[in-house]
Order: structure tokens, then C-alpha cells, then sequence
């Protein structure tokens, strides 16, 4: 996917994440979790067209590595259906 491979746990919780409203994660360092998350929206807008996403983290920094993420996974080289589904830039805004 994206050209990432997602391990057993991650597809399982990406998978709770789409079919529950209210999920709370405690991960550990280096567990993936900006690149699961980006991975989750990029699908979830996907799926869900004509929608707007907000992503709040608790630092500036971790809400910008979720939107360089989104970005690359876009600009992969297998990703040309991924990119068809999102004609116009990613917008950012305060």
C-alpha cells in the first residue's frame, strides 16, 4: 500500500480504527504511529468523499510529520490511483 507494508498489528488497528468511533492507543517509541495515522486519512478521505479532517496533535511538529507522511505516501510511485482521488494539494492552515 503506498509502497509501505504494513505489519500484522498495524492492519488490525487500522482496521478498529475504521469500524469504531473512539479509539485510544498507547504505543511506544517508533511503533509507526504518524505513519499509520497518515495512512488512515489518506484512506478514511478516500472512502469517505466530501469530507474535512483536522489533525490536532500535541505538538506542531507531529501534526507537520503526519502531513509530510500523507504527502509522500501521495507522491509514491505506485500511488497514481491514490493521487486520483485527491486532484487538488493538500491544504494547510492554522
Amino acid at each position: 500500500m503506498f509502497g509501505y507494508e504494513l505489519l500484522d498489528f498495524q492492519s488490525l488497528i487500522l482496521k478498529a480504527w475504521f469500524e469504531r468511533s473512539f479509539c485510544m492507543n498507547t504505543w511506544s517509541r517508533g511503533a509507526g504511529k504518524s505513519t499509520l495515522s497518515a495512512i488512515f486519512i489518506l484512506l478514511y478521505c478516500v472512502f469517505n468523499e466530501n469530507t474535512k479532517v483536522v489533525i490536532a496533535s500535541a505538538t506542531f511538529r507531529s501534526s507537520r510529520r503526519i502531513m509530510e507522511t500523507m504527502e509522500k505516501f501521495l507522491q509514491a510511485k505506485g500511488a497514481w490511483m491514490l493521487r486520483q482521488c485527491y486532484p487538488q494539494e493538500i491544504r494547510r492552515s492554522t
